[in-house]
């Protein structure tokens, strides 16, 4: 994945979308929130306003009703004559243009009405409303309005008795109108509803941007680690050239932790990284080392089998299948050694450590080497004080390692040198060495001569020539045994390979 396109598709991201960002988002949601909170008091204000002034309203009117039956000469009697009402409404109506007058029966008939003919929709209401107002209920009381099929409206009643005190009907006063019929009448008309509405939405508007901004300022840590991500990303997954990251003493905890825990993962991918490019980097010098270690025996493999080949059958000399069946064998351990030197590394081989007497395996390790020694020249012998003493180690490595340092030690000294294992005790520990006095190793290359296919300076070429992966097999053996291998050596002088083993219990 390229970092620079990943980078550069937050940045269209952010600025493409930026209600998808937390400060979009949160400004979106909130100015939603405030608008219903502002609609739903808005609506419950012009309601509780429009409730208490209908309850003013009905109080104040209370006695309406009573006083017109008072002050009418045929209602004080109990009378109720619709043609000698309805002037008499129409005289009341006068006063006050915005009252409804109907005259009533017990049971709730309209008998007489102000209203013009045709706007009547209800020939009789309920009575309940009427009880509830005479009882002395709580205001405002709405009662069945005679001009509509379903609404009802604030009112003012009183009883119609004859002289002998017997009820007659009602007389039924709806008060106010139509004019106050709906809410946005009352917003039209009223001034102080209109202050109160623009009070309460600039109180609103100002609310949320000291709430967006505040949101802002608490998310700004949130930000700066949006950018670390992107700036990681555009630089491939480094953190090269970072701004410095400062946490101030408000700064969230949470914040706090989530920049620790991106300075944790980054830090860890950065190390993997760095392991991918390395092991990428021995992978390839390690196929370079094995193509060219193959490349000499095959070529000579098969430059003296085809000679041989191209012989007739009296002249084909043996030697000639002696050599290509050498190169042979050495191609075969070079093989070998690599799976064995992969099984080790990838920590896919049995460790099977048991009481050793390391004089005995050393002594068995130098009667099967003592005639390589012979043919080079060279004395190998044992050194030690302690015949019977044991350490607890994997017997077969443990050969292998004696094998090697010896292999190695036997082809860097020359003709009338010596080579000697040395066996001694150190604390709880034994300390086993391969000494030579040989042409020993430059001071500069002994950190690397374990590495796999590394070439010394003192390296040596033709029969005795190796494949370079002898004493890198030695260092993982010797590590499964809980010990590192230490190497003295001096030019001309010689090398001495040692470690230690633990002892048995």
């Amino acid at each position: 994945m390229d970092p620079y396109r990943v980078g550069r598709g937050i940045q269209i991201c952010r600025r493409t979308f930026m209600l998808k960002s937390l400060s979009g988002q949160f400004a979106l949601y909130a100015a939603g929130l405030f608008l219903l909170v502002g609609v739903g008091v808005g609506s419950w204000t012009l309601a509780s306003y429009q409730t208490y002034g209908e309850e003013v309203e009905q109080r104040l009117h209370r006695g309406l009703a009573a006083h017109m039956v008072y002050d009418n000469k045929q209602l004080k009697q109990g009378t109720i004559d619709a043609s000698i009402l309805k002037d008499a409404f129409h005289t009341m109506m006068l006063l006050g243009p915005d009252w409804e007058i109907y005259a009533l029966d017990t049971t709730g008939r309209l008998l007489a009405y102000s209203a013009p003919p045709g706007k009547v929709l209800r020939q009789r209401i309920s009575l309940q409303p009427i009880h509830s107002f005479f009882a002395g209920a709580d205001f405002p009381l709405y009662g069945d309005d005679p001009r509509s099929a379903t609404s009802q409206r604030i009112f003012s009643a009183a009883p119609i008795e004859n002289a002998e005190g017997k009820l007659t009907g009602y007389l039924y006063v709806i008060i106010g109108g139509e004019q106050w019929q709906t809410l946005a009448d009352m917003l039209a008309t009223s001034r102080v509803l209109q202050d109160s509405w623009r009070l309460m939405g600039a109180a609103l508007l100002f609310g949320l941007v000291l709430l967006v901004l505040l949101f802002v300022l608490l998310t700004r840590p949130l930000t700066k680690l949006v950018r670390r991500f992107e700036h990681f990303t555009q630089h491939d997954f480094s953190r090269r050239n970072e701004p410095e990251v400062r946490h101030h003493r408000w700064t969230p905890a949470e914040v706090v932790s989530l920049n620790q825990g991106f300075d944790v993962m980054a830090g860890h991918i950065e190390h993997q990284l760095e392991q991918i490019k390395t092991t990428e980097q021995l992978r390839r010098e390690l196929i370079s080392h094995v193509s060219h270690d193959f490349r000499t025996p095959l070529a000579s493999l098969q430059g003296y089998l085809e000679t041989w080949l191209l012989q007739s059958a009296e002249q084909r000399q043996p030697q000639l299948i002696e050599v290509a069946l050498k190169n042979a064998r050495q191609l075969n351990l070079l093989v070998e050694q690599l799976f064995e030197l992969v099984r080790l590394e990838g920590g896919d081989i049995r460790f099977n450590p048991e009481p050793v007497v390391v004089a005995e395996l050393a002594y068995d390790v130098v009667q099967r080497l003592q005639l390589m020694a012979e043919a080079r020249g060279v004395r190998l012998r044992v050194e030690t004080d302690i015949h019977q003493q044991q350490a607890l180690a994997d017997i077969g490595k443990l050969e292998r390692i004696l094998v090697n340092l010896i292999d190695n030690a036997l082809r860097h000294t020359p003709a009338g040198g010596e080579v000697t294992i040395k066996i001694a005790a150190a604390n709880d520990a034994i300390y086993v060495a391969v000494a030579d006095n040989g042409c020993g190793i430059n001071e500069a290359e002994v950190p690397l001569i374990f590495d796999p296919h590394y070439r010394a300076s003192n390296s040596v070429n033709g029969e005795g020539a190796n494949t370079g992966l002898g004493l890198a097999i030695v260092q993982q053996l010797v590590a499964l045994h809980g010990s590192e291998i230490a190497v003295q050596s001096s030019q001309q002088q010689g090398s001495t390979f040692g470690f230690s083993l633990p002892l048995a219990s």
